[in-house]
């Protein structure tokens, strides 16, 4: 783990945000110029089909079920779980790491099965397609998850003064592994790799088009995967608003250019950054940055 100066990554951090910031408003003029504000998800081709709300619940009993049972073999101690980084604790990440992914080959097969819609020849991307709107949408989220996180911050201290904020368990395990080395792969892979492909699966593909064809309006699907996806970091409740804006901007992202890989990018993106901070000064996880 390299050591690197707080001010030199506050400075690059700070970059990235004003580059975001600017393509932001860049897009925004784009977009009230060509008039494409009027309709941004269009075309739009939904077939009123996809998954249910059996896939939903099957899905989620599936994972919980299998990541239960895998702890109760394997013989961990619940207790031991609350302590980030112990040896029992990353045995449990495995665990999880597994259910995800056995999770996830379960959505894939629903939702090639049921598709909501198809791509159209303008959503085909492409890699360099896909790997741009990632980039772009990544400088979009960081200055405003930025504001939003500070705002966050502001409140939980008005409220809860004296209290300590809570801080990811994975963030807080980079300083605390008893893996060492290992357990800092472990949660890069879980962290970069892992959790970008399992959430996106399930939040902007499986959830997602699940609301979109009980409700059958595209705007209110994304809005409530996005929540969705901000309410389940709820042990960090700062990071909740900022996450519900990501969730609803990936959203965006899969509708309007049919491509669940350019929700994975996205997130990768963004939590590789996160980890890239973290690793080089793990300080900084524990600040208001």
């Amino acid at each position: 783990m390299f050591a690197v100066g707080e001010f030199t990554l506050l400075l690059t951090d700070t970059s990235l945000r004003s580059i975001g910031a600017f393509v932001f408003a860049a897009v925004a003029f784009q977009w009230l110029r060509s008039g494409a504000w009027r309709k941004p998800l269009e075309p739009l081709d939904f077939t009123g089909d996809g998954p249910n709300l059996a896939h939903l619940l099957g899905v989620f009993l599936y994972y919980y079920i299998l990541a239960r049972a895998l702890l109760k073999i394997v013989g961990i101690d619940s207790a031991a779980l609350r302590i980030s980084g112990s040896h029992d604790w990353h045995l449990a990440q495995c665990i999880d790491i597994g259910a995800k992914l056995a999770a996830g080959v379960l959505i894939i097969v629903i939702l090639r099965r049921h598709r909501s819609f198809r791509a159209t020849a303008d959503a085909r991307l492409g890699l360099f397609g896909i790997m741009r709107v990632a980039l772009l949408a990544v400088l979009i989220i960081l200055p405003i998850a930025y504001l939003q996180l500070q705002a966050g911050q502001i409140i939980w201290w008005w409220l809860e003064p004296n209290a300590k904020q809570p801080i990811h368990e994975v963030l807080e395990a980079v300083e605390t592994s008893v893996w060492g080395r290992w357990g800092i792969v472990q949660l890069t892979l879980a962290t970069v790799v892992i959790a970008p492909i399992a959430e996106e699966l399930f939040f902007r593909g499986l959830l997602l088009q699940t609301i979109w064809r009980y409700l059958g309006n595209a705007w209110l699907a994304i809005v409530l995967s996005g929540v969705a996806f901000g309410v389940i970091h709820h042990q960090q409740p700062q990071d909740v608003l900022p996450l519900v804006t990501m969730g609803v901007i990936l959203g965006y992202v899969r509708v309007r250019y049919r491509s669940l890989t350019a929700c994975v990018a996205v997130h990768a993106l963004f939590n590789a950054r996160t980890m890239l901070f973290v690793l080089l000064n793990p300080e900084m996880a524990r600040s208001a940055w």
